[in-house]
Parts: structure tokens; sequence; C-alpha cells
């Protein structure tokens, strides 16, 4: 059961740090900011996968990530 929380806040973790990437990368739209943030989301989607097999309660984080990918793709049609 402490495993499953923590993995959970792994990924809360991974996830708030991508939503920063993708922040970053709307905010300066260059090649390398938006290649970092789709390497924190591709982070972000693997801890937030594994802490739904662990626990299966990681369908907010899940919304998010959706959210942060459908931004960062607007970002990158911009520049």
């Amino acid at each position: 059961m402490a495993q499953d929380r923590n993995k959970l806040s792994q990924a809360q973790n991974a996830v708030e740090t991508a939503n920063n990437a993708v922040g970053q990368a709307e905010d300066h739209p260059s090649d390398k900011m938006v290649q970092q943030a789709e390497m924190s989301l591709l982070h972000a989607q693997a801890a937030v996968h594994q802490a739904q097999d662990e626990s299966g309660s990681a369908e907010q984080l899940q919304d998010q990530l959706a959210s942060d990918r459908s931004a960062l793709s607007g970002t990158k049609n911009t520049k």
C-alpha cells in the first residue's frame, strides 16, 4: 500500500514536471525546449503507467498528460 502511494507520488511529480516543461516550451518555442518537453512527457507517461498498474488511481494524471500533449502539439505547429 505504501509503495502504491509512492508510485502515485512519483507519477504526480513527473506530471507536474512535464506540465512545467510544456509551459516553458509554449513560452519559448525553440526546438530544444519542445524536445525537452516531449522527453518529459514520455517520462511522465511511463511513471503514470507504472502507478496505474500498481494502484489504478492515476486517471487524473492521464488527463493532465493528454492536456499537456495537446498544448505542446499546438506549440510545435506555431513555430
